[in-house]
């Protein structure tokens, strides 16, 4: 609810690229935003404009498809696990002569997510989290993320109280 208070009208709303990139080499494989099933339903209610709406989840593309659609924020899939490097990540972009042209690498853009297999609980911190990196002017920005597990965030900067759920999880008294 809070989520779809805050955002912007449609037109106001950014092109996003959702991609999990290959561990060897430029390769990539692109997931839609906006599919059904919980695959998206951490982006699905965000209703961002999908900068790959007319291809296919796990589509492998390179650098010049990511032009093509240059999105203005990329969400990199997995960011948040240990095997993906985002100062890496980002500077491999970067540093690319074709990929250093997308809209979100020059505007430093490129955000990690977690996963697309998530049950209720993970959901709930990828919503925030990519309600942050989509929406920072409704919801916060979204800490700059190097690495490690979920940053901490002031309470005034959550968009759900996160002590609330873990007390919920661990079946303290709700009063």
């Amino acid at each position: 609810e809070r989520i779809d208070e805050g955002l912007p009208p449609a037109d106001d709303r950014p092109s996003v690229g959702m991609v999990l990139p290959s561990t060897n080499d430029d390769t990539m494989w692109l997931y839609n935003l906006n599919v059904p099933g919980y695959h998206a339903a951490h982006t699905r209610p965000l209703g961002a404009e999908d900068a790959f709406a007319d291809q296919s989840s796990g589509t492998s593309i390179d650098y010049e498809t990511l032009l093509e659609a240059d999105p203005d924020v990329l969400l990199i899939l997995s960011g948040m696990v240990d095997s993906y490097d985002m100062p890496a990540i980002r500077e491999t972009l970067a540093d690319d002569p074709v990929a250093s042209s997308v809209t979100a690498v020059q505007d430093d853009r490129v955000h990690p997510l977690g996963t697309r297999h998530q049950g209720p609980l993970l959901n709930l911190f990828q919503l925030e989290m990519g309600a942050k990196h989509l929406y920072p002017e409704a919801f916060g920005e979204w800490p700059h993320y190097e690495s490690g597990p979920y940053p901490e965030l002031a309470a005034d900067e959550q968009l759900f109280d996160h002590a609330a759920v873990a007390a919920t999880i661990r079946g303290d008294d709700q009063g």
